[in-house]
């Protein structure tokens, strides 16, 4: 009895959980590509000695937590057999 209701429990968070990871886990590559573009293109203006209304911190820790979202989904877990 306590599996089922534990199992309906988690029934009704699976919905819930898809479109949370759809949304902050699709498209990882094409985030991580514009991400550094923008650090980048940041990184340019601040060597031209322009001014810059973006925190670049901010910036950065976004593009690398992109980067490690990257790389971790293109990993596949080693199967042997």
């Amino acid at each position: 009895m306590a599996q089922f209701l534990l199992k309906k429990m988690f029934s009704r968070f699976k919905p819930v959980l898809k479109t949370l990871i759809y949304k902050h886990f699709s498209h990882i590559s094409s985030r991580a590509l514009v991400t550094n573009t923008e650090l980048e293109e940041l990184q340019c203006r601040l060597l031209n000695g322009d001014s810059i209304d973006v925190d670049i911190g901010e910036t950065r820790k976004r593009a690398d937590f992109c980067f490690k979202l990257k790389v971790c989904s293109f990993r596949k877990p080693s199967v042997t057999t």
